[in-house]
């Protein structure tokens, strides 16, 4: 048994699915949506090499600045409902859903985080709106990545305080 045998599914459209917390439902599909759209961020940044090798001729860079930047984006439209109703709640600033607070790349190149999202990861530049170079999209990323663990979503690393265990 050395090869692995496929198994077909049946699939019964008419089954009824009986959901008993549509709540807890909601949210478990929700998070699922983040983690989805986060992978494909991820995706992205670990074939990038096969953007050039699959269209040399063309500008696969730009391709590939696009594809990132519209990737970063579906992140931000899965988390910025749940953020937007976390401002009005109070738990979280406004100024968190502002231009990403680097110190690395010249603010006047930013736009507030709804617009990155709203347009798809285009930033407005006259007249036009493009894709911007990685390293400014990934500082979209990482500011959604902040928004997501002050919301308790994302992963929380917690501070040992004690001898190692084992």
């Amino acid at each position: 048994m050395s090869e692995t045998e496929g198994v077909e599914l049946e699939v019964d459209e008419d089954a009824e699915v009986y959901v008993s917390d549509p709540e807890e439902y909601l949210k478990t599909r929700k998070l699922k949506l983040i983690n989805r759209a986060k992978e494909r961020v991820h995706e992205i940044r670990e074939n990038r090499l096969e953007y050039a090798e699959y269209d040399f001729q063309r500008k696969w860079y730009e391709v590939y600045h696009t594809d990132l930047a519209e990737a970063v984006a579906t992140y931000g439209n899965e988390l910025l409902p749940i953020a937007k109703g976390a401002v009005k709640k109070g738990t979280l600033s406004q100024s968190a859903l502002g231009k990403p607070g680097s110190t690395q790349i010249e603010a006047a190149s930013l736009v507030a985080l709804e617009t990155f999202v709203v347009l798809e990861g285009r930033i407005p530049e006259d007249g036009l709106a493009e894709a911007p170079q990685p390293p400014i999209t990934m500082e979209y990323y990482r500011q959604l990545q902040n928004i997501e663990r002050k919301l308790g979503l994302g992963l929380e690393l917690k501070e040992q305080t004690g001898p190692a265990e084992l």
